[in-house]
């Protein structure tokens, strides 16, 4: 499921009926959006802060997990993630449009973040910030 301002406000209600309804589902992908492509064409429509639907990202996937279904969160940094769901996170972006900004030179969490799309015309949060501590 990508992620962006049409199905982020939907997640809990699609995860909650995917835990409810298909219980044969094995894995459920939760994506951050790639600005590039339709995507890139439909920005104003599509765009929307992870930080605005992280409580929402993090619900969904404590129903996904109560279910048993395996979730991972893909193409987003952690610094924009609640901890709770930083085990679900995954390093996924192609190392060649992998990057990161000049507040993650600092981060303890770098090794570990799925860092920055490169490709299309990236958007950034408002919650780019550097953890510093666990």
């Amino acid at each position: 499921m990508v992620l962006h301002a049409i199905t982020a406000p939907r997640i809990v209600e699609t995860c909650g009926w995917l835990a409810r309804n298909l219980p044969f589902v094995d894995h459920v992908a939760l994506m951050g959006l790639e600005n590039t492509g339709f995507a890139l064409a439909n920005s104003e429509l599509l765009w929307i802060d992870p930080v605005d639907y992280r409580d929402d990202l993090e619900q969904a996937i404590k129903l996904l997990v109560w279910a048993g279904v395996k979730v991972s969160i893909y193409n987003l940094p952690r610094c924009v993630l609640s901890k709770s769901v930083w085990p679900y996170a995954v390093q996924s972006i192609s190392d060649w449009k992998n990057g990161y900004v000049k507040e993650c030179e600092q981060c303890i969490e770098r090794p570990r973040c799925g860092g920055f799309f490169t490709s299309g015309r990236p958007r950034r949060s408002r919650g780019i910030s550097p953890v510093l501590a666990s």
